[in-house]
């Protein structure tokens, strides 16, 4: 199975927030058996550095990098075509729908992947009416 991680979902691994354990176990299994891909847009890795940088804490800043860059996390960072084309679909008919979450969403649904998030507020329309798949965390 594929994943895609949504910027609340690193969020909550890295601070051990609700929800924490899901995204830790979705790494774990792609470590260790190697079935599992856990993907992650740059835009939606962006928003997780920006916070780091934001807090002005070294010490989480260097976590981050670590995770982000040392572990299973494979970064998407091209946009081809049909992602542009499918993150502006979502962003345009789900007002609500950050961009960075329409690239995320998009990325779920171009590289058939589950999309793992905590976003009920922006994201629950998206999932009643869209074909991408969620793995909420909470």
């Amino acid at each position: 199975m594929n994943y895609v991680l949504d910027a609340c979902a690193l969020l909550a691994f890295l601070n051990k927030e609700d929800g924490w354990e899901k995204v830790r176990e979705l790494l774990t299994e792609a470590v260790d058996a190697g079935e599992t891909q856990v993907y992650m847009n740059s835009i939606n890795l962006l928003e997780v550095y920006y916070d780091r940088l934001r807090l002005d804490d070294a010490f989480k800043l260097g976590e981050f990098l670590m995770c982000a860059f040392e572990s299973p996390i494979q970064i998407i960072d091209t946009f081809p075509r049909p992602l542009l084309d499918e993150a502006a679909r979502i962003k345009a008919f789900y007002r609500r729908v950050s961009l960075a979450d329409a690239i995320g969403l998009a990325t779920a649904f171009c590289i058939d992947s589950v999309f793992v998030t905590s976003d009920h507020h922006e994201l629950d329309a998206v999932n009643e009416r869209e074909a991408v798949r969620f793995l909420w965390i909470r």
